[in-house]
């Protein structure tokens, strides 16, 4: 078992997991929510289908099909924003890949290409960490996702007017 797979499935990725990832959906959330009109919460339900039918590559799809045919604002923003947060190559300081980069280096799991002058060297490396990476995120996502989508969901609750 690689480094990657031995953390991956050890405590500390759970730890992870269920609190840093938790902070940081509900941070999402609440930074979109300020900035955007909130939408229904029929758009977040495709979510976590797409995720479990094809793990990343069914997220990735479902984003660009709504960025593309949504004509409401405020759907556009919203996709808009996800996009930013899990699949844009250059991410911010917000974004999710981010926050897993970020783990990964404090656990020593991502390579340092700096300094390495060898073409085939520097690839090999980057190769490695896009495939490191990209386990990471296929055990994240869900999770993720589902922290998401249930403080989006008690942030619109919240707001809404109580009915009597």
């Amino acid at each position: 078992m690689s480094d990657i797979e031995k953390f991956l499935n050890g405590e500390a990725f759970l730890l992870f997991r269920d609190e840093t990832l938790r902070d940081h959906a509900c941070k999402a959330v609440e930074a979109f929510c300020e900035k955007n009109k909130t939408v229904d919460k029929n758009q977040l339900h495709p979510i976590p289908a797409a995720i479990q039918a094809r793990q990343m590559s069914g997220f990735r799809k479902l984003v660009e099909q709504q960025r593309k045919k949504n004509t409401k604002k405020e759907n556009k923003a919203f996709w808009n924003f996800l996009f930013n947060l899990v699949l844009n190559s250059t991410p911010d300081k917000d974004a999710l890949n981010t926050l897993i980069k970020e783990r990964l280096e404090a656990e020593n799991l991502l390579e340092e290409g700096t300094g390495i002058k060898d073409r085939a060297e520097q690839n090999r490396i980057k190769r490695e960490n896009k495939e490191k990476m990209n386990l990471a995120m296929e055990k994240v996502l869900p999770i993720y996702f589902e922290h998401f989508n249930c403080h989006y969901f008690y942030h619109v609750n919240r707001e809404a007017p109580e009915n009597e």
